[in-house]
Order: C-alpha cells, then sequence, then structure tokens
C-alpha cells in the first residue's frame, strides 16, 4: 500500500513551481500518493497523478484566515495521510493542531518570515520589529514540535537550527533540467539573431522587485521587454505613463511551459535586479537560475551572494539596481558583443546541470520522506 502524502497551502498557485513541480512530482515519481490542498477556487482535479482539492478560493488574509484555514484543517484531517506538509507562515495553527494529534508534519519554509515582517508596507513600522520578534519565537516553537523543516537558504536552515529544529534540512529552489523541453533554439545558437535581442522579466512584479527600473531600462536602451507576471500593488494604468512603456510586452500570468517558451522564442536577458533594503540579499530566486538554465545571460542586483554566482560562473553581470548607467552599459556590452553573450549563455545552462539543478535536492526531499516514514 502506498504511504499517502498531504501537501497544503492556501496562499500558492496549484501549479507552482517548487510545490507542484518539484515535490509532489518528485514524490508521485517515487511511488508516493499525493493529494495537495489548494484555494483558488478552479475546482478539484487529478494532474500527472497528483490529487487536488480545492479550498474554494478564499482571497484576502481575514478570509482565508476565517474560512479557507478550518477548510484545509478538516479536509487534511479527513484525508489521514502519513505525512502533512505545509508551505504556508498562516498555517502555522494548522501543523501545529496536527503535530499535537501525532500526525507527522513538515513545514516548508520558502521565506525568511522574520526579515521580510520588516519591509511589509502593511504593518506599521513601530510594530514591524515586535512582530517579527513574535514570529521568530513561533517558528522556534514549530521547529521543535514538528516532524521536520525544509528550508530554501542558508540563513533560514542556520536559524531554524539554533532554534533548536528536530530535523531540518537545505532543499533550495533549483530548476527542474531532466526532461524539460526548449521548444525552439536557445540563447547559446544566437549570433544570427543579436540584433533582435530583448529584456526578459518572470515573476512577481511590483516595485521592490525593481519594476520601475526595467522599464526605464527598457526605453533608456531602447530594447523590447519581455514582462511576465502578476502585479502587485502597481496598475497597468501607473505604469503605462512611464516613457519606456512603449518598449514592454506584458503577457501577465503565464503556465510554466509558456514562460519556458518566451525564454527560448529569441535571444533574451534575464532581469533579476530587485531592490535593495527589501530583505532579498540572501534569497536564492528561481527566476535566476531558470535563466541560466535556458541559456539567458543574466542582469541581476550586485548582492554578495548574487554577484558570487554569476561572476563564479561567467554567466552574468551583477551592478547596483539604482545606478541606470550601469545597467544601461551593461546591457549595451551584451547587445555589441555577441561572442560574449554565447559565451555566458553556454557557462550558465553548464552551471545548472553541473550545481544548480532540482535532482540533488529531489534525493535529500525523498531521504527526509523516507526517515520519518
Amino acid at each position: 500500500m502506498k504511504h499517502h502524502i498531504c501537501q497544503i497551502t492556501t496562499v500558492h498557485r496549484r501549479k507552482d513551481g517548487r510545490i507542484f513541480y518539484k515535490e509532489c512530482l518528485s514524490l508521485v515519481e517515487a511511488g508516493y500518493r499525493v493529494t495537495l490542498i489548494v484555494n483558488d477556487g478552479l475546482d478539484d482535479e487529478q494532474d500527472q497523478n497528483v490529487q487536488l482539492i480545492d479550498l474554494g478560493g478564499y482571497t484576502g488574509r481575514v478570509k482565508r484566515i476565517v474560512f479557507a484555514q478550518p477548510k484545509a484543517l478538516l479536509t487534511a484531517w479527513r484525508l489521514k495521510a502519513d505525512i502533512y506538509h505545509y508551505h504556508d507562515p498562516e498555517l502555522f495553527g494548522i501543523g501545529l493542531i496536527l503535530s499535537l494529534f501525532g500526525k507527522k508534519v513538515i513545514y516548508d519554509v520558502h521565506e525568511d518570515l522574520p526579515n521580510d515582517i520588516m519591509f511589509k508596507p502593511w504593518i506599521r513600522p513601530r510594530l514591524q520589529r515586535y512582530i517579527a520578534r513574535i514570529s521568530a519565537y513561533l517558528e522556534g516553537v514549530l521547529a521543535r514540535r514538528l516532524a521536520a523543516c525544509v528550508c530554501t537558504t542558508q540563513t533560514i536552515l542556520d536559524r531554524f537550527k539554533s532554534a533548536g529544529g528536530r530535523d531540518v534540512v537545505l532543499l533550495r529552489n533549483y530548476p527542474v533540467i531532466e526532461g524539460s523541453k526548449q521548444p525552439v533554439p536557445c540563447n547559446d545558437d544566437c549570433s544570427d539573431r543579436i540584433g533582435a535581442l530583448r529584456l526578459c522579466y518572470a515573476g512577481g512584479i511590483s516595485d521592490s522587485r525593481g519594476l520601475r527600473q526595467m522599464i526605464e531600462l527598457a526605453g533608456a536602451t531602447q530594447t523590447r521587454f519581455c514582462l511576465m507576471g502578476p502585479l502587485r500593488g502597481v496598475t497597468i494604468e501607473e505604469l503605462e505613463v512611464m516613457p519606456g512603456w512603449q518598449y514592454v510586452d506584458y503577457l501577465g500570468m503565464l503556465t510554466k511551459e509558456e514562460v519556458e517558451f518566451e525564454y527560448c522564442r529569441q535571444p533574451a536577458i534575464g532581469l533579476v535586479i530587485l531592490l535593495p533594503g527589501y530583505g532579498y540579499d540572501e534569497a536564492l530566486p528561481i527566476k535566476l537560475f531558470e535563466y541560466m538554465q535556458f541559456g539567458l545571460p543574466v542582469l541581476c542586483s550586485n548582492f554578495p551572494l548574487w554577484q558570487s554566482i554569476v561572476s563564479d560562473d561567467e554567466c552574468g553581470i551583477a551592478v547596483d539596481p539604482e545606478d541606470m548607467p550601469a545597467l544601461c552599459a551593461a546591457v549595451q556590452e551584451l547587445k555589441e558583443d555577441p561572442d560574449r553573450f554565447k559565451a555566458m549563455a553556454v557557462r550558465g545552462k553548464q552551471a545548472v546541470r553541473e550545481k544548480y539543478s532540482w535532482a540533488a535536492e529531489r534525493t535529500k526531499l525523498l531521504d527526509l520522506y523516507k526517515s520519518l516514514l
């Protein structure tokens, strides 16, 4: 009889790259029965042998807490799974309740919550420090109580270990390269198409993630800019008045396959120019490695961790994200030097194959599950 795994999220999309494509599918391939509880209003379905149960699509924190979380707990309880694996900090109550009743629970820590709270605009500045301390204390309680915690970065891992976590595992959010499709020639074979070079960004779109800098960069360098993802805290009407918007092709929310097609459709530079002061400097954004995977030279913020990656592997350029002349110079360098562009594309793909693929993380995930069963 197959062991039953229940993954739970009330915030992320059902086809989230880490939750569905990496963890759920890895568990299915290893022979587990997997159910994913989601909250997006798109109904129940079965996809690639993962059973998805929809809670109804409650939006906003209050509705998620009042309606989605009780339904998630009741649904999870009825499943009688062997292991419960949840992905959102706001579900800590569900994790704690399940663990108190003897269930094996894993907390998947995607982000450094106490640090993130310090930059939440909807929390009053004078309250941020106190709420951050409370969240760190609660996560410490969970780390000692739950069966295991998996963390996306070394910084988060160290914090949970210092809090006395019972079983803390580093599970970095590297891309899946086994079986990935590249529907058109990718950027490492682009010398005859370099004149059509464009900029690309995929992911959550907000001012803190360098949105206005990217649009200004497209205008200043007169370069088409493919922008993909959900707008957060800004509207199209606000952006349309920017001079650089005429160079933007905003595609909205796309599927994983559609994003990958855009990466490969024509030569492009992948942008990760997130702004300082928002806690991004210790993060490992998946888009950085996906750009490398599909042969996009990277233009990223000069945070020490990110700079070491693109410098060591010679697959991109790291600059101050608030220094527009430096950003423009980096784009012009790659426009004017097709050989350098191609070399970066090749080295980026090689680095992902050798160092930054999901394969090693998958092994750690499966080893953790085996140890808990």
